[in-house]
């Protein structure tokens, strides 16, 4: 009974670990600009877990920290049955305290950045007004069950960033698979302001068909490659759907793909004759009825604000 407490930690812990990417530290900083860059410094200090991150300029061995944080670690009991080294393990659901930097960008005045803390995977908006003193504005995208490490493994938070027309667009997951459902979805992001894209399938305006397009399958295919690509599809399936007037020809355009699976594609794609917001249009293999199949989605869709947890206006309680 034991040794099957000790094998199942092991290997819950084995998985956790595996899950984790290489931290954002000094020596792995994320860039912001050409002389721009953040990164996270992690210290454990008398039974505390501290924390800081930091914006540094390159050319300059100063650093300004955007945050400071400081919590006490939970240590676990020797217990006589359990050796020294599974205890030591034991001591590792500390991990679910630990703030981490997952990624981040800047746009104009903004640093925006995509951190796990207090079991919340949240989106930090730092805004600069004056190029030195910062306000700042945090929104909860979720928040993580609860449960040791050794019984639930550990959490999963991935965001990708891409830049389409005016706007970035985030595509991210959060969950512990053992414990929550997990929050997963597109975000659209435009000067501090934040919004889910809310996909209306029994909308009139949704048109939704079986289609392939196997020129983008394939770890050998670049990302500039299935741009080219959608574009020549968009355009074709358009046309045969009568969803372009005379003339009209494609603005803007770009995809993101899903965080859960990448054979599912977000194009977001404006035509010459459309209104200023952008169209959506959704591809990927689809399960119905426990048969999978290649699907087009010509999307009707709205963009729900987010309400931040905390900002100049609501500052978060310490």
């Amino acid at each position: 009974m034991k040794s099957a407490f000790i094998l199942i930690f092991i290997l819950n812990f084995s998985i956790m670990s595996a899950q984790e990417e290489k931290p954002r530290d000094i020596n792995n900083p994320i860039s912001l600009s050409e002389n721009l860059s953040i990164y996270e410094e992690t210290e454990i200090k008398d039974g505390f877990i501290y924390w800081k991150l930091h914006l540094k300029k390159k050319g300059e061995k100063k650093t300004k920290i955007l945050e400071d944080y400081k919590r006490e670690m939970e240590m676990a009991d020797k217990i006589d049955y359990i050796p020294k080294d599974v205890v030591d393990l034991l001591n590792q659901d500390n991990y679910m305290f630990y703030p981490q930097l997952i990624n981040a960008y800047k746009k104009g005045k903004y640093i925006y950045v995509f951190l796990y803390k207090d079991r919340k995977a949240m989106l930090d908006i730092y805004y600069f007004r004056d190029g030195v003193n910062f306000e700042k504005t945090g929104y909860s995208l979720h928040r993580m069950g609860g449960g040791s490490v050794m019984n639930f493994g550990g959490y999963v938070y991935s965001v990708d960033i891409q830049e389409i027309g005016n706007s970035h667009y985030i595509s991210y997951i959060a969950a512990r698979a053992l414990v929550d459902r997990g929050s997963k979805g597109i975000l659209r992001i435009k000067d501090g302001d934040v919004s889910k894209i809310e996909i209306k399938e029994d909308s009139e305006k949704t048109i939704f068909y079986p289609y392939r397009i196997k020129e983008v399958e394939g770890k050998e295919v670049s990302r500039k490659e299935k741009e080219k690509i959608f574009h020549q599809e968009l355009m074709k399936q358009l046309e045969e759907k009568n969803l372009l007037v005379r003339k009209d020809f494609l603005e803007t355009y770009g995809y993101i793909n899903e965080q859960m699976n990448d054979m599912v594609y977000y194009i977001f794609y404006k035509t010459s004759n459309t209104e200023k917001t952008m169209k959506l249009a959704k591809y990927g293999r689809y399960f119905i009825n426990s048969r999978a199949n290649f699907y087009l989605m010509f999307a009707d869709y709205i963009e729900q604000p987010l309400l931040p947890e905390y900002s100049r206006w609501n500052p978060k309680k310490q």
